[in-house]
């Protein structure tokens, strides 16, 4: 058994194949308990550093065309018997295809991604309601919760009147007091 594995040409595609699917196996395991494995590359190119955001070639692609050419070229080598060549050539077919396809997923997942901040000042002119009371103005402030981005959020809000305005009561931001972080409101 460990012939076929290892004899002959064969370490050439089982080695490759073990090495990227451990580290796969091991980035899901990771992922899963809350851990990240990443690896930076820096280069220098004429006496320039090059960082490694590289895009294309992360440390899940350089696995998955590890992965997919070791196990597709072995199989080409030893169940399909296939010549040296085109098992070669099997090899780095399916391990540009399963590494495209690790990079083609990875972005649309981080499309997937948005960033839970938003501008304060995207509240404006929207409409909301107060949660806890919003004294007169120079008083304090109170809280409204405002959907922003199809997103319920809570703000800190104020007023310019003389008067309180209550809980549970409609409200309509128009204007942002960025020195206070909170929001400026009117009545609905």
């Amino acid at each position: 058994m460990m012939d076929t594995f290892l004899g002959g040409w064969a370490a050439w595609f089982t080695v490759p194949a073990l090495l990227g699917t451990a580290f796969l196996i091991i980035q899901m395991i990771a992922g899963e308990i809350g851990g990240d494995l990443d690896a930076d590359i820096d280069l220098d190119v004429d006496g320039h550093s090059v960082g490694a955001e590289i895009g294309a070639i992360s440390m899940q692609s350089l696995s998955a065309f590890a992965m997919g050419g070791g196990w597709v070229g072995l199989t080409a080598y030893r169940a399909l018997d296939w010549s040296l060549g085109l098992s070669i050539i099997a090899a780095l077919v399916a391990g540009f295809a399963t590494g495209w396809a690790i990079v083609m997923l990875m972005r649309q997942m981080m499309k997937l991604q948005e960033s839970g901040n938003i501008s304060i000042r995207e509240a404006i002119g929207e409409q909301g309601t107060t949660t806890v009371m919003i004294p007169p103005s120079g008083e304090g402030s109170g809280r409204v919760r405002v959907s922003v981005r199809n997103r319920g959020r809570e703000f800190n809000a104020i007023h310019r009147g003389e008067d309180v305005i209550t809980s549970n009561t409609s409200v309509r931001v128009i204007d942002v007091n960025e020195s206070a972080n909170a929001l400026v409101v009117e009545r609905a």
